[in-house]
């Protein structure tokens, strides 16, 4: 008889509240970074982004530069937020990028210093 073969993990779903602030998107997500680890299986943490509205946008929108500041960068952030905006998976995003602390760039709508404030952390330094 052949070794039985290892059971694949299944990931629960991914909770789609969150999009208006809903703290249990954030935990469920939490919980399976906490569960799997930031590095775990990343294909299914991560399964969401192949529905992103940004997935074919610039990078250079929801990340600046190197000395970007004031009216450019805020003009850059609304631009990669109305992307979010219609997005159908900005709760997850969102929810995610709460869940590591994820420190750079425009994550389901929110910036970094928006994330810093939900998280009350303080703005690690960056200029607005």
């Amino acid at each position: 008889m052949p070794p039985a073969r290892p059971r694949k993990r299944r990931l629960p779903p991914l909770s789609s509240a969150g999009a208006r602030g809903d703290s249990r998107a954030v935990g469920s997500i939490g919980g399976l970074v906490a569960q799997y680890g930031r590095s775990g299986p990343v294909a299914e943490l991560w399964q969401w982004q192949d529905r992103a509205a940004c997935r074919d946008a610039d990078p250079e929108l929801f990340f600046y530069p190197d000395g970007e500041r004031g009216l450019d960068r805020k003009q850059r952030q609304q631009a990669a937020a109305a992307i979010c905006m219609g997005c159908v998976v900005r709760a997850p995003c969102r929810a995610y990028a709460l869940a590591v602390a994820e420190p750079h760039g425009v994550w389901g709508g929110l910036s970094e210093s928006a994330r810093d404030a939900i998280l009350g952390r303080p703005a690690a330094g960056r200029a607005s």
